[in-house]
């Protein structure tokens, strides 16, 4: 989980650095949660948290804060992955 973490910050950084972020963006960031079966809501909300938390540890922001705004998908794929999309508003 530690990994996961960590290496979603990594890929966040790197996502981040052509993108103009500032003081008051809101950053909207869409996290897909690939693998073999489906999760309902809560879960697939829950099974994103330690990516969630690399991101927000890459932006400097609390996962709490009304800057950022994630929201959640699912795909069935052989292998489990996620995909993580970030768009800036008001850079």
């Amino acid at each position: 989980m530690r990994a996961e973490r960590r290496n979603s910050g990594a890929l966040a950084r790197a996502k981040l650095a052509g993108m103009k972020v500032g003081k008051h963006s809101v950053i909207q960031i869409l996290l897909t949660r690939i693998g073999r079966g489906r999760m309902d809501a809560d879960n697939l909300a829950g099974s994103g948290k330690h990516v969630q938390d690399g991101i927000c540890d890459a932006l400097g922001i609390d996962d709490g804060s009304e800057r950022v705004r994630f929201s959640y998908a699912q795909e069935i794929g052989v292998r489990w992955g996620v995909r993580v999309e970030i768009e800036v508003h008001g850079a």
